[in-house]
């Protein structure tokens, strides 16, 4: 690649998240990991989400459950130097009123209920105020489905849905806490 070449969305989020499974087998026993991986993507120099939320969705217990939420007018307190140490990451997270929002978010299974996923969007965006929602679901193991309910901070330099479900399924790895 020439330098002065621009990488497309796609590629710049590519080039960054495949560095995320490196981060995670060396924090794997941080607090809260999939908060710091869903805003690690979330930022600019990955998806460049204004708003992201993440659920998991188990059949089996009937329930979706908020796991963790990014807002990007409260990420700006958030220390930069977040992954060489961690732990500096996680109060700036429990103060963040969006995160808490989604965390607190517990549904009946949107899979087991059988529901379109035009309902899902429609009634958590609306409650989360995520004014235009995208949508992404993947598979997981023992049964559960991760759900990432997201907004484009820029919607002319946003990356393709097939990109964000390639990045979306590292969430996958985290332990659910």
């Amino acid at each position: 690649m020439k330098s002065n070449e621009v990488l497309s969305p796609d590629h710049k989020a590519v080039g960054y998240f495949i560095n995320i499974p490196r981060k995670l087998l060396q924090f794997h026993d941080a607090d809260h990991l999939a908060e710091y991986v869903l805003y690690d993507l979330s930022r600019d120099h990955c998806f460049n989400f204004n708003k992201a939320a993440y659920f998991v969705d188990n059949p089996d217990f009937d329930c979706m459950k908020g796991i963790a939420g990014y807002e990007k007018r409260e990420s700006c307190a958030l220390p930069a130097d977040y992954w060489h140490s961690p732990d500096t990451l996680a109060p700036g997270l429990q103060q963040s009123t969006f995160n808490s929002r989604v965390r607190t978010l517990t549904r009946a299974s949107h899979k087991r209920g059988s529901y379109a996923d035009e309902h899902l969007v429609r009634e958590v965006a609306h409650e989360l105020g995520i004014e235009k929602p995208e949508l992404c679901l993947w598979n997981m193991k023992h049964n559960n489905h991760g759900v990432l309910m997201y907004e484009y901070a820029d919607a002319n330099a946003a990356a393709s849905a097939e990109c964000v479900a390639k990045g979306s399924c590292l969430l996958g790895f985290c332990p659910i806490v």
